[in-house]
Parts: C-alpha cells; structure tokens; sequence
C-alpha cells in the first residue's frame, strides 16, 4: 500500500515540478485524506460486495491492458535503447538483455493473450450464491472503462496538437519530445552520478 501511495504522490510532484516539489507535506496528506473517504463505503456492511464488483471489472481488465500498453510504448515508441540508457545512467549499469527480452517480446504477448482471453471467458459478477443485478453489472462495466479512458482520450488530446494529416499526427504523438528522460541525463550532476558510479564499481571489483 506504501508503494501505491507514493506511486501517485510522485506522479502528482512530477507533473507539477516547479511549485508542488516544496510542498510534498501537504500533498501526501492530500492524497491519503482523499484515498481515506473513497475507501469508506468499503467497510460498511454492504462493503465487501462493492469491493468485488470492483476487483471483478476493474482489476483483470484495466491491469492487463495498461501492462501491455506501457511495455510496448517504453519499449516500442519510446525505444528499448533509449530506455536502457536511462537505466543506465540511474543505475550504473545497463539492464539485462535478457529483462529487454522479456519486456518487448514475451510479456506484451502474454498480457495481450490474457486479456483477450478473459473477455472472451467473461462472466457475471457474483459472491458466494449471491448474484449482482444488471444495474451492478453496467456500473462495473461503466468502472472498467473509465479506468481506462483517459489513455485513448490523451491519445486523441497529443494528436489534435500535432499538425499535418492524420497520418503525421499519430507518428509525431506517438514520438517521444527530445528532452524526455531522466533529469540529470544532460547536467553536471547526472554526469558526476556517472562518474561516482563507475568509480565505486572500480573499487568495488579491486577489493575483490
């Protein structure tokens, strides 16, 4: 639950660098508050119902379908090359190949499969013997979808900004801004960060 929490926390900072980064405090208290009063019709009595109908349509579906989406656009758009030297420049060290491997080739296949596999074997929400009426069901499909919406809706939000035909539009949307990346790729300290790295594994395989 920490690693979810803080997973938000710093997309919110990172999203705004220039005036929330200081006011870290006040966003994790915000972000905890309003996580708190979403979560409180899940204790009631009628909780555990709500909380499956929406592990049911939200969990399967919105997971396998944004894990297969992020590998293919880090790995695909944005480049496994340029994602291993970002790796490397944090790190110290490139990714395995093998991991490279894996996250272009083998796990979009097996999400992809996953998924379709599961909406083909599709069925109704249930709990024990109890079984969810068809206005549950609409509102944890209704769920599902907006999970996923904004991923096509931004799509669509980059397109319209780009000029030239449609055509031209998906490619350059679909092409990452020159100065994405890591933060210190292109600064004094990233490169000491290198250099402090690489120093240390001297050391670390002298010692040895």
């Amino acid at each position: 639950m920490f690693g979810t929490v803080e997973c938000v926390i710093s997309g919110i900072l990172e999203a705004f660098p220039r005036g929330l980064p200081q006011k870290r405090v006040l966003i994790t208290l915000g972000v905890c508050l309003v996580s708190f009063l979403l979560t409180i019709p899940f204790v009631t009595e009628g909780g555990v119902y709500l909380f499956q109908l929406l592990d049911w349509y939200s969990s399967s579906f919105n997971t396998l379908l944004i894990g297969c989406l992020e590998c293919v656009v880090i790995y695909w758009i944005y480049g496994s090359e340029k994602f291993g030297k970002d790796i490397q420049m944090m790190l110290g060290r490139p990714p395995p190949t093998v991991l490279r491997l894996l996250s272009s080739y083998v796990t979009p296949v097996i999400l992809c499969a996953a998924l379709i596999f599961s909406l083909f074997g599709y069925d109704p929400p249930s709990y024990g013997e109890y079984l969810y009426p068809e206005s549950a069901k609409t509102m944890g499909i209704l769920l599902a979808v907006m999970f996923s919406i904004p991923i096509p809706v931004m799509f669509m939000y980059e397109c319209l900004r780009k000029k030239g035909s449609l055509s031209q539009r998906v490619r350059l949307a679909s092409q990452p801004t020159p100065d994405w990346g890591p933060l210190y790729d292109q600064t004094d300290i990233g490169l000491t960060l290198l250099s402090l790295t690489a120093t240390a594994r001297e050391a670390e395989a002298e010692t040895r």
